[in-house]
């Protein structure tokens, strides 16, 4: 049986209630946006969409030989602080679908830990049959998606994309995920956790 996985960072409870404050106004003003059930906003790593059952052993190993690496490259284990910087639209040159919100404090230290992810999976990209996975042709922007276009693209005026976010907290987790997209939007299943 295939499955649909991403791999990402699990975001604290805490944040997520403080960003949905943060938020509040912009979701009030746009009822027309889909807005993301605060339990399905994450901060994806990496998606590689359909992949056999039989390929989770593989990279579940490669996600433990990236988490292991990043500690000793950046010298240290345990959570990555972040805070909310930043209301962006993409893609940047053609009418928006996705709404996110960036990170300031923590958005080096995920970067890194993106990159060596990245080429963990090349290198079982073969042997876990990841058919779609391809390497990244952007460099990589921590981002969390906040909403999806509705009947129209999404628009902000200026104003709307200064809105102060206060959103602080301590990113402990990196996981692999199945996804099952249903009719209420899509089910997350955590396939494999491993400490930061």
């Amino acid at each position: 049986m295939d499955l649909r996985l991403f791999i990402a960072l699990e975001l604290p409870d805490l944040f997520l209630q403080d960003l949905e404050r943060d938020l509040a106004s912009l979701r009030r003003s746009h009822p027309e946006f889909r807005w993301t059930h605060k339990e399905n906003q994450h901060l994806t790593l990496a998606f590689l969409g359909n992949a056999p059952e039989t390929s989770l052993p593989f990279l579940l190993s490669a996600l433990e030989q990236s988490t292991s690496i990043w500690q000793e490259n950046s010298g240290r284990s345990g959570a990555i602080p972040i805070a909310a910087e930043g209301i962006y639209t993409f893609p940047l040159r053609k009418p928006a679908s996705v709404l996110a919100v960036g990170l300031g404090e923590g958005s080096s230290p995920i970067q890194n830990l993106a990159a060596i992810v990245e080429e963990k999976l090349l290198a079982v990209k073969e042997t876990a049959q990841l058919a779609e996975y391809e390497a990244s042709r952007r460099p990589f922007v921590p981002h969390i998606t906040v909403a999806r276009a509705g009947p129209s693209p999404i628009h902000l005026n200026p104003e709307e994309r200064q809105i102060p976010l206060k959103a602080r907290g301590l990113i402990e987790h990196v996981s692999l995920y199945s996804s099952l997209l249903q009719r209420g939007g899509p089910v997350y299943t955590v396939q494999g956790r491993f400490h930061l």
